[in-house]
């Protein structure tokens, strides 16, 4: 990881630059991981949800625009 990236986690870690590994690590498996939401579980959330997605993202543009609308 570039020292930028690691030095903003130091800067807001309780844990310090040091614990900056096990971040890295434990983010990793939470990307690799298939949380198993459906779109189906997503539309009964009773709360309003803003989703916020990027040109150039790990979701794709088809996988936003699958999330349901509001009634």
């Amino acid at each position: 990881m570039p020292d930028e990236i690691i030095d903003a986690y130091a800067e807001v870690s309780p844990d310090g630059r040091e614990h900056f590994p096990v971040f890295a690590h434990k983010l990793a498996d939470m990307a690799d991981e298939h949380l198993g939401v459906t779109t189906d579980e997503l539309a009964r959330l009773a709360i309003r949800t803003l989703v916020i997605a990027a040109d150039d993202d790990l979701v794709t543009l088809e996988h936003t625009v699958e999330l349901p609308q509001p009634a």
